[in-house]
């Protein structure tokens, strides 16, 4: 890893050799492909996102519906005693 202090020799350096003028114009290149290597990178991680999210399973709601003698208005059977709270309460 360089150290900042490296990282300035460097900048002097090429200061030096190439000048004021022509460093922005070298650097340009440079900042354009690491532009471009964020957007890929981002594009892949989104990609992995949508397939995930497609692979994901798609769990099932369940909706009560009245069977079709109780809709008509015909009599409904009574609860099991199971259901009927009166006779699950504790003692």
């Amino acid at each position: 890893m360089l150290s900042p202090q490296d990282l300035l020799v460097m900048a002097v350096v090429g200061f030096v050799l190439f000048g004021s003028n022509k460093l922005p114009e070298m650097a340009r290149p440079v900042g354009t492909s690491i532009n471009e290597f964020k957007k890929v990178v981002n594009g892949e991680e989104e990609a992995a996102a949508r397939h995930a999210a497609a692979q994901a399973p798609v769990v099932a709601q369940t909706v009560a519906v009245a069977p079709p003698a109780a809709q008509a208005g015909a009599p409904v059977p009574p609860e099991p005693a199971a259901a009927r709270s009166e006779d699950v309460t504790p003692r």
